[in-house]
């Protein structure tokens, strides 16, 4: 196929390439949760699909030598009640073919009463991760080029850009929580979230492996010892539903 990649600013400006670079099997709810919430045979099918994600994922960050460490994941409870999900997770997980440890105790020393380990997860860099998978594409890519309008032109679609018209067979529409600015369709189910993070000056190793806090706090130390700490903005979920870049001394200072 001949395809266009088009971005209003360039690869990796987004949410693609501006995260915490997690790459994790799972939801943000934990299993037990998930299974709760959708049922035993869905809640496998969500894991089993994140699973495959993961080994796609290490299999391309192999191949193109991107920036990653196989760190596994801990899922950290803060209080009896989360632990208690968290084994409940550890059991069922077993159970359906997954690998998941439950540890009781606090393996860091720092007050946590248990941990979930996943062996599986591991770190990259996403800049780097989406601009290698772009260079290898193949696709024509069209850089500061928003597109503004997709219709219908004969038996295919017609992309109007800023600089550019664009005819062709179909138009995949990857633009996350951006998607109520290309169309009013998306307004009543896609909404933006913007995540901020904070990172330290590099630092003695003190964790390696990435940790998630009651399934809302989250930190990894990176390959050059610095520290990046992201979750405040689960307090302020009313201000975070923003398009807007800049980040608030609000969530910094959680």
């Amino acid at each position: 196929r001949e395809v266009a990649l088009v971005e209003a600013r360039y690869p990796a400006a987004g949410a693609s390439g501006r995260n915490a670079g997690m790459v994790l099997v799972g939801l943000r709810d934990s299993y037990s949760e998930a299974v709760e919430r959708f049922g035993r045979n869905t809640a496998r099918e969500i894991w089993t699909l994140t699973k495959e994600n993961v080994r796609f994922m290490g299999k391309i960050a192999d191949s193109f030598a991107i920036e990653h460490e196989k760190t596994g994941a801990s899922y950290i409870a803060r209080d009896p009640v989360f632990a208690t999900k968290l084994r409940h997770s550890a059991d069922m997980l077993n159970q359906d073919g997954f690998d998941a440890e439950y540890v009781e105790g606090d393996p860091t020393k720092r007050g946590f009463h248990a941990t979930l380990l996943q062996p599986g997860d591991f770190a990259t860099q996403p800049a780097s991760l989406s601009l290698a998978l772009t260079a290898v594409s193949g696709a024509t890519l069209y850089e500061n080029d928003e597109v503004f309008d997709i219709r219908s032109e004969g038996s295919g679609l017609l992309v109007r850009t800023r600089r550019h018209l664009i005819y062709c067979e179909k138009a995949v529409l990857a633009v996350n929580g951006y998607a109520p600015l290309m169309h009013s369709f998306f307004r009543r189910l896609v909404e933006p979230a913007r995540g901020q993070i904070v990172v330290t000056e590099p630092i003695p190793r003190i964790i390696d492996t990435l940790g998630l806090v009651d399934q809302r706090c989250y930190f990894r130390q990176m390959s050059d010892g610095r520290l990046l700490v992201g979750g405040g903005r689960f307090q302020y979920p009313d201000e975070e539903r923003s398009y807007s870049d800049e980040t608030t001394s609000n969530v910094q200072g959680i």
